[in-house]
């Protein structure tokens, strides 16, 4: 938002706040034109804002307008016809395009809010019908008015722009103009004379009720005081007599004696008293009255005894008596006093009187404010009353006060004057501090101020309604051919040039039949200039007609190369962009969008905003590839890379462009070029990449394991003699000696080099298993003693197996290698000793991990666990540690043969090893194998120490090695067996035929020059069917399998053999053939 639309806002509500405050303070500070009728402006400020604020504020303005009302009046019905007011006008606002204001007040008084006031008035606050009426006209009248004010103040004054609104909602037409100008003419001069005639009438009425009060109190103060100084006289005459007679004069006495009972004046007793304040005689009265019993207390004695003069005062009893005193002075000494008393309401009836049938009453009060009496009903006699307390009194002049009681102040003016009153306080002559009060209650005034306000309100009323009809229908006269020619203008060249005939309006004004004129000739000269125009049109037509076809034809080539361009782009899928380097600007196709998954325009187009998805390991490649092209060393900008779409995955384009523009320094400013989508391709190559190689993998384990295969032949072959001469040497001499020392020494030797002979065959997966279910919780439990003592004391293992007794089938020896291998290289990744955690369990493989692991398929496998705390594997050393011979252990501590055994043993059993590992937080290996159902606990096959295994039966050797022909010859004789040599299956078939005897073993070699094992006991078994066979073999599984032995169904003795290996299979062999002969 700028400065100046702000500034025009605060403005706007500056404005506004103005004229809602303006309402209140327009009802606040009224003009008295009339009596008890005021103007208010509240509503000029209202109607303003509905014309520029609409109905709504319009309203708001109303209620704060109408507060001032309300509080003055006590009651909230003013702001009943005010909101109605507001809301009417602003409905005619929206329903008319007139902007008259005074219209609708006029309707608005006339149909709405003159029946609210009559309603309110009478039947709510229960007012007579005068008053209410006369409120009613006083408001119409008001309300027209204020509505001329509101239509000047919106015409001359700019307010339009100050509320930030359209001219058009403030806008007044000639016609409007015309009939305010014939109102105001009117209504102004008939408000200035209602006034002068209002306050004239006002003035008559008070003057007269004045005049009533003046002369009825000046005859009530007459009257009192003559009667008051009556009784004065009467008793100062008494004083005088006893003054010259003495206080004790008979004649004087018996005088008064004869008044007082007569009642002459009103003096109702009479107490004569000496210099001592001694009673010398009581004439009148009666015994409850007290007054001149205890005469030294008689108010006023004491200040006539040292004045001398008479004194008029009050008792304190109730009712209250007058008291006059007067001395008894002779020679200027005073001898005594004459006090007499009377009752005020003894006085006549002549304090009540009657004018012009008003009622004005007199109230006569001591000079203490004492009230002596009065004709006000409920103001007692002897009570106090100051006649301008618990009032608003306004003097008038000459001691006359214009009385509000304090509880009319709440109310309108007008009720205010019906219960207010005049009060003139008069002073009584010859009575010092003695005055009379007459009261004048001003209802009867008000009634007739009221009837003559009526006769002018109405008066008015029919001239400005009248003169309405009368004004509107003259200003449209007036207006009419301003209108007519604002119409005929409006539009007017096309009027011309379609050659509309155009009837011009008269009008007797000058000015505006001039006007008229000029307009007129403005269309001649209009039509002459469109007539040349039009020529000149038509000539350019044609030319335009011939440059259109041409540019019609040019655009058809061009939306054809576009069309070939964006159909060219969409059947490669290709994204398109154009960088203008020397601007910044970048487009982007929404195909570019879209190949990333988000919608087009969806980012802003940059380059920043691009070079912002490229995947961080390709961007500075990218920014390389583009560099090259900018220095020419390149032709082109062609580079892969990922880009981040919008789901967060990662998508490899293939960006391509050119700089097709250079500025004047040679410096590339354009760039063009395209995005293509290699996604698939690049998965496509990974996948090929990844099974290349797993091919390389696997031709090179089965080319290491074909060599395994020959060497394990030949280590075994060579083998065998020397472990079994060593185990056949070793008992031949004493345990300590030299000898025994050698052939220890001889023996582990062998040993070891049989160990690894088996770790060859491990990793090539070509060994021979004895595969059956185990309990993989057994073998573990079973085998941790052994790992115990292979990692040291610094090392602590935990075992955690499964609850559920996994069972695979497997061969117990490979499963207890494996254990042996990982727990091993976790002892040697943890020098300063740790935690190994070996753990049994279950886990689920997805089809994800699967398609990476062939053949493996996703499903339930059986988990063996070794988890160390050592320093973890390197992510690029992970990649290597499966293979043969790869090791990161020092010279001479490792073979590289481990872990590849480790895999060789998993993938045998048709299973799998993965390894977790961080660097410096551990490594973790699980032996994933095939779960196997089982029905009950299961029990691990082993081997009885110290069975015997001797024997007595025939047994053929067949053995092409003479070194292991001969050693296994003479283990046998040793062991009481009759034995039999052959070299090869001919031998063997020769002397099997031409020995008489059973032969009950043949124990053969399964690879033999010529005939092999397989064919040689096929061929043994037609000349001895009850004969068993052993096999034995140092070739690998596959090996033998492929001359027909399934090493699953028959007895195989491995090469190397230890001696109690070879007797313990022998005599197997031989019990089970036997026990087949007996069962027959």
């Amino acid at each position: 938002m700028t400065a100046h639309s702000g500034s025009r806002r605060q403005a706007r509500w500056l404005l506004l706040a103005a004229l809602i405050i303006a309402g209140y303070c327009g009802n606040e500070y009224s003009v008295r034109l009339f009596a008890g009728y005021d103007y208010v402006f509240g509503t000029v400020a209202v109607l303003m804002v509905v014309a520029l604020y609409g109905t709504w504020w319009g309203i708001a303005a109303a209620l704060g307008a109408a507060l001032q009302t309300c509080l003055l009046w006590g009651h909230p019905y003013a702001m009943v016809w005010y909101v109605a007011e507001a809301a009417f006008v602003g409905w005619c606002f929206r329903r008319w395009r007139t902007r008259n204001l005074v219209i609708y007040e006029t309707f608005y008084w006339a149909l709405i809010g003159g029946p609210l006031i009559l309603v309110i008035f009478l039947f709510v606050l229960r007012a007579d019908a005068q008053t209410s009426t006369a409120i009613f006209l006083k408001q119409w009248v008001n309300g027209i008015a204020n509505a001329f004010i509101a239509n000047a103040l919106l015409a001359f004054v700019p307010f339009h722009r100050w509320a930030a609104c359209s001219r058009r909602q403030t806008e007044f037409t000639v016609g409007n103009m015309l009939f305010n100008l014939w109102i105001g003419i009117v209504i102004i001069p008939a408000i200035i004379l209602l006034a002068v005639y209002g306050h004239g009438e006002q003035r008559r009425i008070e003057n007269e009720a004045i005049a009533r009060v003046n002369d009825h109190a000046s005859r009530q103060v007459e009257e009192t005081a003559y009667r008051m100084l009556g009784n004065l006289n009467f008793v100062e005459g008494a004083a005088a007599m006893l003054a010259s007679g003495g206080v004790s004069n008979s004649a004087v006495l018996s005088l008064l004696d004869t008044l007082v009972s007569k009642d002459v004046p009103e003096i109702d007793q009479c107490i004569v008293v000496d210099a001592a304040d001694g009673v010398r005689a009581r004439y009148g009265g009666h015994e409850a009255c007290t007054c001149g019993v205890v005469c030294a207390h008689m108010p006023g004695l004491e200040l006539v005894r040292h004045t001398l003069e008479s004194v008029v005062t009050v008792t304190t009893c109730t009712p209250p008596r007058a008291v006059i005193i007067a001395s008894i002075v002779s020679s200027n000494t005073y001898h005594g006093a004459v006090i007499g008393t009377f009752l005020p309401g003894q006085i006549p009836s002549f304090l009540t009187g009657r004018a012009l049938g008003e009622r004005i009453d007199s109230t006569v009060l001591a000079p203490d404010g004492e009230v002596m009496c009065t004709t006000v009903g409920g103001r007692t006699p002897g009570g106090r009353w100051a006649p301008l307390d618990g009032c608003k009194a306004m003097p008038r002049g000459n001691n006359l006060y214009h009385r509000f009681p304090d509880a009319a102040l709440g109310m309108p003016v007008i009720q205010q004057w019906a219960h207010s009153s005049y009060a003139l306080m008069l002073p009584i002559h010859g009575l010092p501090g003695w005055q009379l009060v007459a009261e004048m209650p001003l209802a009867q005034a008000v009634t007739e101020i009221t009837q003559a306000y009526l006769r002018g309100f109405a008066a008015v009323l029919v001239l400005v309604v009248a003169f309405l009809f009368v004004a509107y229908e003259a200003s449209v006269r007036l207006s009419a051919p301003i209108v007519r020619v604002t119409e005929m203008t409006t539009d007017l060249p096309r009027k011309v040039q379609e050659g509309i005939p155009m009837e011009w309006p008269r009008s007797a004004i000058a000015e505006i039949s001039a006007l008229i004129g000029n307009f007129r000739h403005m269309t001649a000269a209009f039509a002459r200039q469109f007539s040349a125009i039009r020529e000149m049109n038509e000539s350019l037509e044609a030319r335009v007609e011939a440059r259109t076809s041409e540019l019609i034809r040019l655009n058809a080539s061009v939306r054809k190369s576009e069309e070939r361009l964006e159909l060219a782009l969409e059947a490669s899928h290709d994204g398109l962009w154009d960088w203008d380097i020397a601007s910044g600007t970048f487009y982007l196709s929404p195909r570019s969008y879209t190949m990333l998954g988000f919608l087009p325009g969806e980012f802003p187009a940059s380059f920043d905003a691009m070079n912002e998805l490229v995947h961080p390991d390709d961007r500075q490649r990218m920014l390389a590839a583009m560099r090259r092209h900018f220095d020419g060393e390149a032709d082109t900008f062609e580079s892969e890379y990922r880009m981040r779409t919008k789901q967060g995955g990662w998508l490899w384009v293939l960006g391509c462009g050119r700089v097709v523009r250079h500025d004047n320094a040679d410096r590339p400013s354009r760039m063009v070029g395209t995005y293509t989508d290699i996604d698939a391709h690049k998965k496509d190559e990974e996948e090929r990449a990844r099974l290349q190689a797993q091919l390389l993998q696997a031709q090179k384990l089965e080319s290491i394991g074909r060599l395994a295969g020959g060497v394990a032949h030949d280590f075994n072959n060579l083998l065998s003699p020397v472990l079994g001469y060593a185990e056949m040497l070793l008992p031949l001499f004493p345990k300590g000696s030299e000898e025994h020392d050698l052939v220890s020494q001889i023996e582990e030797a062998g040993r070891r080099a049989a160990v690894l002979t088996r770790h060859l065959l491990a990793f090539s997966r070509n060994q021979v298993l004895d595969i059956k279910p185990i309990d993989l919780n057994a073998v573990t439990a079973g085998f941790e003693s052994m790992l115990k003592r292979i990692v040291g004391e610094d090392i602590r293992i935990v075992v955690r197996l499964d609850a559920a007794r996994p069972v695979v089938r497997a061969d117990v020896a490979q499963i207890e290698q494996v254990l042996m291998n990982l727990v091993v290289n976790a002892r040697d990744a943890m020098p300063d000793g740790g935690t190994i955690t070996i753990e049994t369990g279950e886990v689920t493989l997805d089809e994800a991990y699967c398609a990476s692991r062939a053949p493996l398929k996703p499903g339930r496998y059986v988990m063996l666990a070794v988890t160390d705390a050592g320093c973890g594997i390197q992510p690029e050393i992970i990649k290597k540690i499966f293979d043969p011979f790869f090791t990161t252990k020092e010279t001479g501590k490792g073979t590289g043969l481990g872990l590849a055994t480790v895999y060789g043993i998993a993938t045998q059993h048709g299973g799998d090893i993965r390894v977790i590992s961080q660097a410096g937080h551990g490594a973790r290996f699980e032996l994933l194998l095939p779960p196997c159902a089982h029905d009950g606990a299961m029990e691990l096959d082993a081997p009885s120490p110290g069975v015997c295994h001797n024997g007595s039966e025939t047994i053929l050797v067949t053995e092409d090695d003479e070194a292991l022909n001969l050693l296994t010859a003479r283990i046998l004789t040793r062991s009481g067996y009759n034995v039999l040599r052959a070299h090869n299956g001919d031998e063997a078939i020769q002397c099997a035929s031409s020995y008489n005897d059973h032969i009950h073993l043949l124990l053969t070699d399964v690879i033999m020059p010529g005939m092999d094992g397989a064919e040689l006991y096929r061929r043994f078994r037609g000349i001895h069917p009850e004969t068993s066979v052993l096999f034995m073999s140092g070739y690998t599984g596959n090996v033998i399998r492929q001359h027909g032995i399934d090493e699953s169904t028959i007895r195989l003795v491995p090469k190397p053999f230890t001696i109690p290996a070879i007797l313990a299979q022998v005599r197997a062999a031989i019990d089970d053939q036997l026990s087949v002969i007996g069962d027959r």
